[in-house]
């Protein structure tokens, strides 16, 4: 375990995920074992970025699981009716609201070296009642957790602190619109140009983005690369500044897909 060093620089990595995917994860989230599980896949949905498949298969598992179930055990009814209405309800809400913008991380780095990471800390674990609070921006408990254990114990603040800051700070920048306002294939110079635009009451600057992207396997060698990740990089007064100066830099190709 390392000890925490002197921070001179803060990531906060956003995750970029098809919408589709989280309302298929919902879907057979709700097949399995009603809203408990729901909040389960909607985290493992942000963290992972399962397939796309759609909106309409999601609903169509859950509806088809609870039925089946209801068939099997007449007497159960009422307790998988009443999960599948709501996650029926809060599926298409999703894919209607396109929201597919999350917490990846708040990420400590001392100077150009990698990031800080598995350090001793005095401060205590997230209790429920933080995980709670802040859980719709992370979109994950598990996953607010794990990062928690990985970079927040380095960043010197005690978790409350820890993750309102990543909460305040993901809340000052606008994400949501970016694939509305782009077609699928764009140049990342598009992406760059359209970010700086939804945020331009803010002092963000390019210099300020890395965008993160990664090639699917299952697509041919010349398909463009899909955006995984937008990072944005700050001081340790939590102004923003320059990534490249820290080795965070962009990973994308010219042409980006934007909307996979």
């Amino acid at each position: 375990m390392k000890k925490i060093a002197k921070s001179l620089m803060f990531v906060l990595a956003i995750l970029v995920l098809p919408a589709a995917a989280f309302a298929q994860e919902a879907g057979e989230a709700v097949a399995q074992d009603g809203l408990a599980v729901f909040g389960l896949a909607m985290g493992a949905a942000f963290a992972i970025g399962a397939a796309a498949v759609g909106g309409a298969l999601g609903q169509g598992k859950a509806a088809a699981a609870a039925l089946e179930g209801i068939a099997r055990n007449p007497g159960a009814s009422g307790k998988i009716f009443v999960p599948m209405i709501i996650g029926l309800a809060l599926i298409e809400s999703l894919c209607n609201s396109g929201k597919t913008f999350s917490i990846h991380g708040l990420w400590p780095q001392s100077g150009s070296k990698q990031y800080l990471v598995h350090c001793t800390s005095p401060e205590r674990p997230p209790d429920k009642e933080i995980l709670e609070k802040y859980k719709t921006s992370h979109a994950s408990s598990e996953l607010m957790k794990y990062q928690w254990n990985k970079h927040g114990k380095c960043s010197g603040l005690p978790a409350e602190s820890y993750f309102k800051k990543a909460d305040s700070l993901y809340q000052n920048l606008k994400f949501v619109q970016l694939r509305s306002a782009l077609k699928k294939s764009v140049s990342k110079q598009e992406i760059y140009e359209t970010l700086l635009k939804l945020n331009r009451s803010t002092a963000l600057k390019q210099q300020h983005i890395a965008l993160r992207c990664k090639a699917e396997s299952n697509k041919p060698l010349s398909s463009p690369a899909s955006l995984d990740e937008i990072a944005v990089c700050y001081n340790t007064d939590f102004k923003y500044t320059d990534c490249n100066a820290f080795r965070m830099r962009d990973s994308c190709p010219d042409t980006v897909d934007i909307t996979q």
